[in-house]
């Protein structure tokens, strides 16, 4: 099917307005401020480091630009960020929202010439296509108005995609000089970068597999096996190949797997939303298909459709066959929880679920109500990502409370001095919206052992680092890096702070002034769990709340650590309501 260039840009402009449509229902209708979620606020710091000194100070190894080193960070968004903040003289918070605004269009975009190249004849894939992407609530609640490197790091893998096809096309040099620059900024984007391996394994396989498969079939000729097995063009290699991808699926949920022994990520889907009790195998797989369902969308359900046509009718062109591959090989990962895996998966589940719907459209029985199918489809697709989309925005950390937001201005205006909080969230939220004003934990969302912040705070001198190998035998796929600081512990540093008194020395030999608490309880936060901590019981006694906000009684408040010369305090609460 070929649409004429008029239906065709129709079609497209229908498809962005559709995620204008989403992006304005995320920013707009809601009382700002808006920005939130788990790794916005580091990122913001790290960008607003760079604006303000000209350089990342968490740059002290080549492997730091990777995030591989400790204390780092991968460093592509955050220069990004500061970029647009320098170029554009906008807020680093507008900054966020203007470049998640980019990445939404970019991606619709990506998809729509990438499908076209992948089938150049048959338009309906890409429709099929653009529906599934452009309501997957995952890349929906990814730019709206928050800033993570995974959606940044999905929109170059759409690009290396495109110039893959590119190349497998017109094996031109120069795509290949772009797959490799582009490698480059998928390396400095994420940590996610790591599957890039398996990339390289499909393209590899592409490239050799004429060659390969004669090699194979000579070895099963020789051992009498030839005649029915992989090599040949029968339905016998087709339920062969399905076979394998769903047994490497199966393998990951299977209770007391060789990925449970790993501490990788099946047990993550033990109790997620099903939970009879028992962690067996049906369990993961509910809460496995739950998970993919509400993250990718409601087309999913083509996906296995997709897979099966991907492997009937597309072997024969290469790129087919680097879809395969790499289809392949993610099966073996395709269990991780939604943060490793959709960054990377998303565009699999674009390009697989959009062949599935469209060979769906394709069969006799359907092609006179194929209009009227699609069309239905894409109404209840649109419906499921928009109720998604609520539960994006009604997260604890998307948006930020009010109340977060006017401490934050509080501390920037009338108090800028380092600062103690007991959640790690909350610390970063008014740092970043206070104009990156140091504090502790020094991690906030990011692990605090490798926080980058550290080294922008000043709190750690990086020619004092002690950094070691770690012992091969400790490292797992979930290691960010093979480095060690051994005299180094954000965390450690953290929860001795909270650990011990007013008067101790370790608080007395700081630089830290405040202690920012939402609670009176005297406990220590770390994650989701409480801890006794003397720290917060001894000042709530012996200290002066200096801001309570009594405007609606359940924000953070602000409690004096030590005696500051600079500020005559008042011991009165303080109300900006």
């Amino acid at each position: 099917m070929k649409f004429s260039k008029r239906v065709t840009y129709m079609l497209l402009g229908f498809f962005l307005i559709l995620t204008a449509c989403f992006q304005y229902r995320g920013f707009l209708l809601l009382v700002y401020p808006n920005i939130g979620g788990g790794d916005t606020f580091v990122l913001q710091q790290l960008s607003e480091s760079i604006s303000d000194t000209s350089y990342a100070q968490w740059l002290i190894h080549p492997l730091s630009y990777m995030g591989l080193y400790p204390l780092s960070y991968p460093s592509g968004y955050p220069f990004h960020l500061s970029f647009l903040t320098v170029s554009t003289t906008l807020a680093s918070s507008d900054v966020i929202l203007l470049s998640d605004q980019l990445l939404a269009y970019l991606g619709v975009l990506l998809v729509f010439v990438i499908t076209r190249r992948f089938k150049p004849r048959e338009d309906l894939y890409w429709l099929c296509s653009l529906i599934a992407y452009t309501t997957m609530p995952h890349a929906i609640g990814n730019t709206l108005w928050t800033a993570s490197a995974r959606m940044p790091f999905t929109i170059f893998l759409l690009m290396l995609f495109f110039f893959i096809f590119q190349y497998y096309d017109t094996g031109k040099t120069k795509n290949i000089l772009m797959i490799l620059l582009i490698v480059f900024m998928l390396i400095t984007l994420h940590r996610l970068m790591v599957f890039l391996i398996i990339i390289v394994f499909a393209m590899f396989l592409t490239k050799f597999w004429p060659w390969l498969k004669n090699r194979i079939r000579k070895k099963l000729d020789d051992s009498g096996m030839g005649e029915w097995l992989i090599i040949k063009e029968n339905s016998t290699k087709i339920y062969l190949l399905f076979f394998m991808f769903i047994l490497a699926f199966l393998v990951q949920l299977l209770p007391l797997s060789i990925y449970d022994t790993m501490k990788l990520w099946t047990s993550h889907y033990d109790s997620w939303f099903f939970n009879d009790g028992d962690v067996n195998l049906v369990t993961r797989m509910f809460n496995f298909a739950f998970e993919l369902l509400t993250t990718l969308g409601f087309l999913q359900i083509f996906f296995i459709l997709g897979l099966i046509a991907l492997i009937k009718r597309e072997l024969g062109k290469k790129t087919g066959k680097f879809l395969f591959f790499l289809m392949f090989f993610m099966t073996f990962f395709i269990a991780m929880p939604e943060t490793y895996l959709y960054p990377i998966f998303i565009p699999m589940a674009t390009f697989i679920s959009g062949l599935g719907l469209m060979h769906f459209l394709g069969r006799a029985h359907l092609k006179k109500l194929a209009p009227f199918v699609l069309i239905g489809l894409l109404a209840t697709s649109i419906f499921f990502a928009g109720y998604m989309e609520q539960y994006y925005l009604g997260r604890s950390e998307l948006p930020i409370p009010e109340s977060n937001y006017r401490v934050s201005m509080y501390v920037k205006y009338e108090m800028p001095v380092p600062f103690l909080s007991d959640e790690g969230y909350l610390a970063s939220e008014i740092s970043a919206l206070g104009g990156n004003i140091p504090y502790m934990p020094a991690g906030g969302p990011t692990f605090p052992i490798t926080s980058p912040q550290d080294l922008t705070f000043g709190f750690i001198d990086p020619d004092e680092m002690d950094v070691v190998l770690i012992d091969f035998m400790y490292i797992t796929p979930n290691t960010d890096t093979v480095f060690a600081v051994t005299n180094v512990h954000s965390l450690g540093r953290w929860s001795s702070l909270m650990q011990n008194g007013i008067n101790s020395t370790v608080l007395t030999d700081s630089t830290l002034r405040l202690l920012v608490t939402t609670s009176d309880e005297p406990k220590q936060i770390y994650f989701t769990r409480k801890y006794d901590s003397p720290l917060k019981e001894e000042v709530f006694i012996y200290r002066y709340k200096i801001y309570d906000d009594s405007y609606s009684g359940l924000g953070p408040k602000l409690w004096m650590l030590q005696p500051q010369t600079n500020f005559e305090l008042d011991p009165k609460p303080v109300d900006l309501g």
